[in-house]
């Protein structure tokens, strides 16, 4: 069998070590705390994460409001007319007319 342990042994005194390191100006900080319980740190991120994409996913969030786009529409018939003729005499002078309008 095993002889019991010394106080003075490796393993303890790397544990009284690393408390002091911890320790800073005799306060124990958050970042202390985190680094000396792994376990609860990862627990409280874990809910944090959890909680998070929850009230993301049921936020309502209109980022493109609806828009009303003014819109004129003219229709020309002339039949037995050019093309041509139609585009030169009526739909420039309507495109240039209408453009200026808000």
């Amino acid at each position: 069998m095993g002889t019991p342990k010394s106080p003075e042994s490796p393993n303890n005194n790397a544990k009284q070590t690393e408390l002091a390191r911890l320790e800073i100006g005799g306060k124990r900080t958050l970042a202390n705390w985190a680094i000396s319980h792994p376990v609860g740190t990862m627990l409280i991120v874990s809910v944090i994460i959890v909680l998070g994409g929850y009230f993301l996913s049921t936020l309502q969030v209109d980022l493109l409001p609806k828009l009303i786009y003014p819109q004129i529409r003219v229709g020309v018939s002339n039949r037995g007319v050019d093309p041509i003729v139609m585009e030169e005499t009526v739909t420039r002078v309507l495109e240039s007319r209408l453009a200026t309008t808000e």
